[in-house]
Protein backbone atom coordinates (compact mmCIF):
# COMPACT_ATOMS: atom_id res chain seq x y z
CA UNK A 1 0.00 0.00 0.00
CA UNK A 2 1.02 3.63 -0.56
CA UNK A 3 -0.05 6.62 0.92
CA UNK A 4 1.10 10.18 1.26
CA UNK A 5 3.15 11.29 4.25
CA UNK A 6 1.25 13.50 6.97
CA UNK A 7 2.08 16.93 7.06
CA UNK A 8 4.77 17.17 9.18
CA UNK A 9 6.73 14.81 7.07
CA UNK A 10 6.06 15.64 3.94
CA UNK A 11 7.98 18.13 2.03
CA UNK A 12 5.48 18.24 -1.12
CA UNK A 13 2.24 16.60 -2.21
CA UNK A 14 3.42 14.18 -3.75
CA UNK A 15 6.02 12.89 -1.10
CA UNK A 16 4.83 9.27 -0.31
CA UNK A 17 5.23 5.96 1.43
CA UNK A 18 5.93 2.41 1.14
CA UNK A 19 4.05 0.34 4.15
CA UNK A 20 4.78 -3.69 5.27
CA UNK A 21 2.03 -4.33 7.58
CA UNK A 22 5.16 -3.83 10.47
CA UNK A 23 7.19 -1.26 9.41
CA UNK A 24 7.16 1.50 6.61
CA UNK A 25 9.45 1.12 4.39
CA UNK A 26 11.37 3.92 3.99
CA UNK A 27 12.26 5.88 0.41
CA UNK A 28 15.45 8.22 0.46
CA UNK A 29 13.43 11.57 0.24
CA UNK A 30 11.81 10.40 3.67
CA UNK A 31 15.26 9.21 5.27
CA UNK A 32 16.55 12.37 4.59
CA UNK A 33 14.01 14.54 6.23
CA UNK A 34 13.73 12.27 9.44
CA UNK A 35 17.47 12.87 9.26
CA UNK A 36 17.06 16.79 8.85
CA UNK A 37 15.54 16.20 12.56
CA UNK A 38 19.03 14.91 13.94
CA UNK A 39 20.94 17.70 16.02
CA UNK A 40 23.31 15.90 17.43
CA UNK A 41 24.96 12.25 16.83
CA UNK A 42 27.77 10.25 18.35
CA UNK A 43 29.01 6.61 19.18
CA UNK A 44 26.27 6.27 21.97
CA UNK A 45 23.22 8.50 20.86
CA UNK A 46 21.44 10.46 18.77
CA UNK A 47 19.51 13.55 19.77
CA UNK A 48 16.63 15.06 17.50
CA UNK A 49 14.11 17.37 17.58
CA UNK A 50 10.80 15.72 17.49
CA UNK A 51 7.79 17.13 15.34
CA UNK A 52 4.70 18.81 16.85
CA UNK A 53 1.87 16.19 15.67
CA UNK A 54 3.93 13.13 15.36
CA UNK A 55 3.49 10.42 18.34
CA UNK A 56 6.70 8.61 19.50
CA UNK A 57 4.85 5.72 19.71
CA UNK A 58 2.36 3.68 17.95
CA UNK A 59 -0.99 2.73 19.95
CA UNK A 60 -5.03 2.74 19.08
CA UNK A 61 -5.72 4.96 16.60
CA UNK A 62 -2.14 5.94 16.30
CA UNK A 63 -1.21 5.48 12.80
CA UNK A 64 2.41 6.36 12.38
CA UNK A 65 5.22 6.89 15.32
CA UNK A 66 8.57 7.78 15.65
CA UNK A 67 9.30 4.40 16.57
CA UNK A 68 8.48 3.78 12.78
CA UNK A 69 11.14 5.62 11.70
CA UNK A 70 14.37 4.59 13.80
CA UNK A 71 15.67 2.47 10.57
CA UNK A 72 15.96 5.65 8.98
CA UNK A 73 18.53 6.89 11.51
CA UNK A 74 20.71 3.31 11.74
CA UNK A 75 23.83 5.18 9.29
CA UNK A 76 26.41 2.48 9.77
CA UNK A 77 25.49 1.12 12.67
CA UNK A 78 24.41 -2.39 13.46
CA UNK A 79 20.69 -1.46 14.66
CA UNK A 80 18.21 0.89 14.48
CA UNK A 81 18.26 3.80 17.60
CA UNK A 82 16.12 2.65 20.31
CA UNK A 83 13.71 4.80 22.33
CA UNK A 84 14.32 5.73 25.98
CA UNK A 85 11.63 8.27 26.45
CA UNK A 86 8.52 9.83 25.12
CA UNK A 87 6.77 13.00 24.48
CA UNK A 88 3.36 13.95 24.17
CA UNK A 89 2.09 13.86 20.35
CA UNK A 90 1.41 17.61 20.13
CA UNK A 91 4.80 18.45 21.78
CA UNK A 92 7.92 19.07 19.86
CA UNK A 93 11.50 18.97 21.74
CA UNK A 94 14.38 16.83 22.23
CA UNK A 95 14.02 13.48 22.08
CA UNK A 96 17.25 11.68 23.12
CA UNK A 97 17.77 7.70 21.15
CA UNK A 98 20.38 5.06 22.68
CA UNK A 99 22.51 3.42 19.61
CA UNK A 100 22.71 0.62 21.48
CA UNK A 101 20.81 -2.14 24.01
CA UNK A 102 23.59 -1.82 26.81
CA UNK A 103 23.52 2.23 26.41
CA UNK A 104 19.57 2.21 26.03
CA UNK A 105 19.74 0.28 29.71
CA UNK A 106 21.95 3.04 31.31
CA UNK A 107 19.76 5.84 29.76
CA UNK A 108 16.52 3.96 30.82
CA UNK A 109 18.32 3.96 34.72
CA UNK A 110 19.18 7.69 34.56
CA UNK A 111 15.19 8.36 33.52
CA UNK A 112 14.29 5.88 36.37
CA UNK A 113 16.46 7.25 38.90
CA UNK A 114 15.66 10.91 37.68
CA UNK A 115 19.04 12.06 36.93
CA UNK A 116 17.64 14.08 33.64
CA UNK A 117 16.67 17.28 34.07
CA UNK A 118 13.87 17.98 31.74
CA UNK A 119 13.25 21.47 30.82
CA UNK A 120 9.85 22.83 28.79
CA UNK A 121 8.66 26.44 27.42
CA UNK A 122 5.22 26.46 26.87
CA UNK A 123 2.55 29.91 26.44
CA UNK A 124 0.15 29.70 28.39
CA UNK A 125 -3.00 31.45 28.49
CA UNK A 126 -3.20 33.95 31.40
CA UNK A 127 -0.47 34.85 33.36
CA UNK A 128 0.53 32.55 36.11
CA UNK A 129 0.26 34.22 39.78
CA UNK A 130 2.72 34.36 41.52
CA UNK A 131 4.54 34.78 38.85
CA UNK A 132 7.71 31.84 39.51
CA UNK A 133 6.81 29.05 41.82
CA UNK A 134 6.42 25.32 42.37
CA UNK A 135 3.39 22.78 42.38
CA UNK A 136 2.99 19.59 44.65
CA UNK A 137 -0.35 18.31 43.66
CA UNK A 138 -0.71 14.86 43.02
CA UNK A 139 -2.19 13.01 39.91
CA UNK A 140 -4.87 10.36 38.95
CA UNK A 141 -5.79 8.81 35.91
CA UNK A 142 -9.28 8.46 35.10
CA UNK A 143 -11.27 6.11 32.71
CA UNK A 144 -13.90 8.08 30.45
CA UNK A 145 -16.29 6.39 27.98
CA UNK A 146 -15.49 4.77 25.05
CA UNK A 147 -11.97 4.29 25.46
CA UNK A 148 -11.08 7.95 26.95
CA UNK A 149 -9.03 8.95 29.30
CA UNK A 150 -7.97 12.28 31.23
CA UNK A 151 -5.66 13.26 33.80
CA UNK A 152 -6.92 15.07 37.10
CA UNK A 153 -6.06 16.15 40.37
CA UNK A 154 -6.09 14.41 43.42
CA UNK A 155 -7.15 16.25 46.57
CA UNK A 156 -6.61 12.81 48.95
CA UNK A 157 -2.72 11.65 47.82
CA UNK A 158 -3.23 8.48 50.13
CA UNK A 159 -5.46 6.77 47.26
CA UNK A 160 -4.60 3.85 45.47
CA UNK A 161 -4.61 5.84 42.15
CA UNK A 162 -2.84 9.09 43.43
CA UNK A 163 0.76 9.42 41.73
CA UNK A 164 2.77 12.46 43.15
CA UNK A 165 3.96 15.31 40.79
CA UNK A 166 5.98 17.90 41.14
CA UNK A 167 6.58 20.82 38.97
CA UNK A 168 8.56 24.26 39.20
CA UNK A 169 8.04 27.01 36.85
CA UNK A 170 9.03 30.66 36.02
CA UNK A 171 7.35 33.38 33.88
CA UNK A 172 9.87 34.68 31.88
CA UNK A 173 7.94 37.34 29.86
CA UNK A 174 4.19 37.87 29.39
CA UNK A 175 1.37 40.12 27.30
CA UNK A 176 -0.32 41.96 29.50
CA UNK A 177 -3.11 39.37 31.41
CA UNK A 178 -3.98 37.34 28.00
CA UNK A 179 -0.43 35.04 27.69
CA UNK A 180 2.68 34.61 29.04
CA UNK A 181 5.88 32.11 28.19
CA UNK A 182 6.88 29.65 30.87
CA UNK A 183 9.94 27.66 31.70
CA UNK A 184 8.84 24.58 33.41
CA UNK A 185 10.73 22.08 35.16
CA UNK A 186 8.94 18.68 36.03
CA UNK A 187 10.38 16.49 38.85
CA UNK A 188 8.47 13.75 38.45
CA UNK A 189 7.39 12.61 34.68
CA UNK A 190 3.42 11.66 35.43
CA UNK A 191 1.36 11.50 32.28
CA UNK A 192 -0.40 15.29 31.14
CA UNK A 193 1.90 16.77 34.14
CA UNK A 194 2.81 19.91 32.71
CA UNK A 195 -0.94 20.46 31.40
CA UNK A 196 -2.84 19.44 33.74
CA UNK A 197 -0.64 21.46 36.74
CA UNK A 198 -0.40 24.35 34.46
CA UNK A 199 -4.80 24.42 33.46
CA UNK A 200 -5.73 23.15 37.01
CA UNK A 201 -3.71 24.64 39.41
CA UNK A 202 -2.35 27.66 38.00
CA UNK A 203 -5.45 28.46 35.49
CA UNK A 204 -3.14 29.12 32.64
CA UNK A 205 -3.29 26.16 30.23
CA UNK A 206 -1.69 25.53 27.84
CA UNK A 207 -2.49 27.48 24.27
CA UNK A 208 -3.05 25.39 21.99
CA UNK A 209 -4.25 22.61 24.67
CA UNK A 210 -7.86 21.60 23.97
CA UNK A 211 -7.61 18.92 26.05
CA UNK A 212 -7.21 20.61 29.34
CA UNK A 213 -7.90 24.54 28.00
CA UNK A 214 -9.59 26.04 25.88
CA UNK A 215 -7.11 25.56 22.79
CA UNK A 216 -7.11 29.03 21.28
CA UNK A 217 -9.66 31.67 22.61
CA UNK A 218 -12.06 33.18 20.50
CA UNK A 219 -10.79 36.69 21.13
CA UNK A 220 -7.13 35.32 19.74
CA UNK A 221 -8.29 34.98 16.67
CA UNK A 222 -7.05 37.34 14.15
CA UNK A 223 -4.96 38.87 16.82
CA UNK A 224 -1.47 40.48 16.41
CA UNK A 225 -1.01 39.65 20.31
CA UNK A 226 1.80 37.00 19.13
Amino acid sequence: MRIKLPSFLAQNESSTISYTAKKPVIDSETRTLIRSWVIHKDDDIIVVNKPPGLSVQGGTKIKESVDDYLSALTYTADESPRLVHRLDKDVSGILVLARTKDIARKLAELWEEREVKKLYWSVLIGVPQPSSGSIRKSLALKKLALGAEVVQLVENEKTEKAKRAFTEYDTLAKSGTEVSFVALRPHTGRKHQIRVHCSSVLGCPILGDYKYGPGYPENFRGSETF
